[in-house]
């Protein structure tokens, strides 16, 4: 038992769960970050109209290789890789639409970033690729765009079907995911970017890390008011170092601060370091979303 308090004169118990540790957490950034990086890429490619399609094209297919990277840990961690065949067997579950939002990602996002590329980098069937209509490569590229989105979605939809654990089950945790994942995507383009692509990402990374904090604090307001073992987590986070420090100064207060700077010194460095810490951010905050896990007693 890990805490103990009375609540409108009841006693509830708080377990800290142990079953999902970092594993998981690789898993949900690799899944964020690579969804998200095939949704920007069809967002500046098609909608933008930033013409690199090799930039796009290789950031798509990268962001399918670390979605499905993502997934071996996951099934590692289950101990039971053929576990991934039974998960077409139950259609109402979390787990199977996040399955077909990888699935469809994945075969749509291959081919729209092959085609991009096929233009400029010859390999085996690059010749087939070119003939394709380019409305249909165009469409592929918005259905990508879509689910690599919907992708990073299910990460956090995925960990709020647990109602006994109460910073799980916040329903601001999707959207949170959400926001986040495009934020390290954005960090991952402001790093291979040219220099007016890179801009593009500085400016919008900062929105979204503006939308991150905002997030969060409201996320942290509703555990507070929620119950018991809201508050109970809550000190719980603002007492640990590693949350506090590492994540929440380092991995979005500092970062934030130095693109509003480096954005107006243009310094390129600063970028480069604002981005790592991004993408250190966006994994720590789902190793500590994990971490800070408990199951309340009684429900």
């Amino acid at each position: 038992m890990d805490g103990l308090t009375m609540y409108f004169g009841n006693y509830q118990h708080f377990v800290h769960q142990t079953a999902w540790g970092w594993m998981i957490a690789v898993y949900l950034f690799l899944g964020g970050l690579g969804g998200a990086m095939g949704a920007l890429s069809s967002y500046f490619y098609l909608i933008k109209k930033e013409n690199n399609p090799v930039l796009f094209g290789l950031s798509t297919l990268l962001g399918i290789g670390f979605v499905n990277f993502g997934g071996i840990f996951l099934l590692i961690h289950m101990l039971k890789p053929w576990f991934a065949f039974f998960v077409w067997a139950h259609p109402t579950s979390w787990i199977f639409w996040g399955a077909s939002f990888i699935m469809i990602y994945t075969i749509t996002g291959a081919i729209w970033g092959l085609s991009l590329i096929s233009t400029h980098i010859n390999f085996p069937f690059s010749q087939k690729l070119k003939n394709l209509n380019p409305s249909l490569v165009d469409k592929l590229g918005y259905i990508s765009g879509v689910m690599g989105l919907l992708t990073a979605v299910y990460t956090g939809l995925l960990l709020s079907t647990a109602p006994a654990i109460t910073l799980w089950s916040n329903p601001g945790l999707p959207v949170l995911f959400m926001v986040s994942a495009l934020s390290t995507a954005t960090a991952y383009f402001m790093l291979v970017s040219p220099s007016h692509i890179a801009h593009e990402n500085e400016k919008l990374d900062i929105a979204l890390l503006a939308l991150e904090i905002i997030i969060i604090s409201a996320f942290f307001n509703y555990l507070f008011i929620s119950s018991a073992a809201g508050k109970y987590i809550i000190s719980k986070m603002l007492s640990s170092v590693g949350f506090m420090g590492f994540f929440v100064i380092l991995g979005l207060l500092v970062p934030f601060l130095l693109e509003i700077y480096a954005i107006k010194k243009h310094s390129k460095s600063l970028v480069i370091l604002a981005s790592l810490l991004v993408l250190m951010g966006g994994f720590l905050l789902r190793f500590y979303i994990l971490k800070f896990g408990y199951y309340t007693y009684p429900w």
